[in-house]
């Protein structure tokens, strides 16, 4: 099930936190970081499409540039925000 950067980074928080017990298993260390390897690679992802669809748009007279520069602040925000 595909979920967005926000989201995963979420999940990955929790999972984080939950490392600060005393009888933290090697295991959910290892899940741990492979959920903020994930989050980090959607947030990768993420921002790969919007850049592609920035520059796909730069060539366009509209003003879909700036919504687009809007949406990437807003989403960049939202992630900056999370780490």
């Amino acid at each position: 099930m595909p979920q967005n950067a926000k989201d995963l980074v979420t999940k990955a928080e929790g999972a984080v936190r939950d490392l600060n017990k005393p009888t933290t298993h090697p295991d959910q260390i290892r899940r741990a970081q492979a959920q903020v390897n994930l989050a980090l690679a959607q947030s990768n992802v993420e921002l790969a499409a919007a850049l592609n669809a920035f520059t796909e748009s730069a060539t366009k007279p509209t003003g879909t540039i700036k919504k687009l520069v809007e949406q990437l602040n807003k989403h960049l925000g939202a992630i900056a925000g999370k780490t």
